[in-house]
């Protein structure tokens, strides 16, 4: 699979060089549909993502596997916690 991030970027290269502002393109053998509408950049992947709750939080694979992790609110603007626990 491939990441949302490095998708976002490689499409918005792609319209930043002529590409038309939405459009599919193949990254190991999935195809994936990206369109930008006012500079935001979208991108439907092919496949439903398998979300899986675990001891940590939840395994969500969407082609690259994710660790989502619940953080209390008040700790959210805590840099140094959120940097120790990734």
């Amino acid at each position: 699979g491939m990441c949302g991030n490095g998708g976002r970027c490689i499409a918005a290269f792609a319209m930043s060089l002529g590409f038309a502002s939405s459009h599919r393109f193949e990254c190991k053998g999935h195809v994936y549909a990206a369109s930008e509408q006012d500079g935001l950049i979208r991108l439907d992947f092919p496949a439903r993502p398998v979300v899986r709750e675990t001891s940590d939080g939840w395994r969500i694979d969407t082609g690259t596997d994710h660790l989502v992790v619940p953080v209390e609110a008040s700790l959210l603007s805590d840099r140094d916690y959120l940097v120790s626990t990734g």
